[in-house]
């Protein structure tokens, strides 16, 4: 039974993404080339490019949740997601996982696709933010280790891709273990679930639930990593760890 205003949410969602791609089109054309004239240091060029993600992706959730097409919440200490140097693992159920996690966080790092580097749209807003490229696995754990050691903040997705609508979480890739035992920093799990289930891998944006979704994200205090000397082994326990609290297996950790 359709619930919830169900096609104004319809004709909501549609508005909320148009206004996303004017969104893009504006940070793209407009934003990024007067922050690029008016900063040539490029570490401020940085900060400034990834608080402005923040502030644009705050905006793009707050007007989602004002039109009435989400609602969420979180569980644990939200405030704990600012720290420096902080390693955010996360299930990946739904589109715009990276969305609201970004409007969390002022001031963070992420893994992208090569090929967004290259693209007319993309290139300029992954560049200016230094955003870590996918292209290279080895180069990739490498240069997240290092950003952390750094003091960067960095959020990953170990499923690697958007889970199935028939799962409840695919099988974890050993990447965001690997990068927390190089860099020596427990990983902070964010477990993100959303009811009805909507915007999943194969979904498409105009598939919407027939009542309100909503999205719940548990903050886990950070997973303390394993004792094992071999790098290997130590990233397998970790790798579990990190399984069993985004699956739900445990509680708490």
């Amino acid at each position: 039974m359709k619930q919830d205003l169900y096609y104004w949410r319809l004709v909501a969602t549609g508005l909320s993404y148009f206004t996303f791609g004017l969104g893009g089109l504006a940070l793209r054309f407009i934003l990024l080339p007067l922050f690029q004239l008016s900063t040539p240091d490029p570490e401020l060029l940085q900060v400034r490019t990834r608080r402005l993600h923040h502030l644009l992706f705050s905006c793009f959730i707050t007007l989602m949740r004002v039109l009435g097409v989400l609602t969420y919440s979180v569980q644990g200490i939200k405030a704990q997601l600012n720290k420096p140097g902080l390693l955010v693992v996360a299930n990946h159920p739904t589109l715009i996982d990276v969305v609201f996690l970004i409007s969390f966080m002022e001031q963070t790092n992420c893994i992208v696709r090569h090929g967004l580097f290259n693209n007319p749209f993309t290139g300029v807003p992954v560049r200016n933010a230094r955003y870590i490229s996918s292209k290279n696995a080895q180069e990739m754990i490498s240069d997240c280790a290092t950003r952390l050691k750094r003091g960067d903040s960095l959020i990953i997705f170990p499923e690697g891709t958007r889970t199935p609508m028939d799962s409840s979480l695919q099988k974890l890739h050993r990447g965001a273990a690997n990068i927390a035992i190089q860099a020596n920093v427990r990983p902070t799990p964010v477990k993100i679930s959303c009811e009805p289930r909507t915007l999943s891998r194969g979904q498409k944006w105009y598939h919407i639930p027939l009542s309100k979704p909503h999205w719940t994200f548990e903050v886990g205090s950070p997973i303390d990593l394993p004792n094992e000397e071999a790098r290997t082994k130590a990233a397998r326990s970790l790798n579990r760890l990190l399984a069993d609290y985004l699956s739900g297996e445990e509680n708490s950790i």
